[in-house]
């Protein structure tokens, strides 16, 4: 577990993807994979322009095709941390 503040951040049960046998590459295209569909899921659940959603850089492009294919906007902009932009969805 991690602290941060007041909370606690863990795995709710750990993945396979964890062993040594995968690289680097192959868990963060597993977290990548896992964050494209929580943001299915919260763009589904109509959260339209309520916030930018901090995402991984590396899923931009799946996530504006994502958004074209529901008839929906992606808007991402520098967050100023590397590796991550800020998605706003509009229509």
């Amino acid at each position: 577990m991690t602290g941060i503040g007041d909370h606690d951040f863990g795995l709710v049960m750990p993945f396979w993807i964890d062993t040594p046998g995968y690289s680097d590459r192959d868990r963060e295209m597993f977290v990548c994979g896992v964050e494209f569909h929580l943001l299915l899921e919260e763009i589904k659940s109509g959260f339209l322009g309520k916030r930018p959603i901090p995402i991984h850089s590396e899923n931009s492009g799946r996530v504006r095709m994502m958004c074209q294919k529901l008839g929906l906007h992606a808007v991402l902009t520098d967050c100023g941390v590397e590796g991550w932009v800020n998605l706003e969805v509009t229509t």
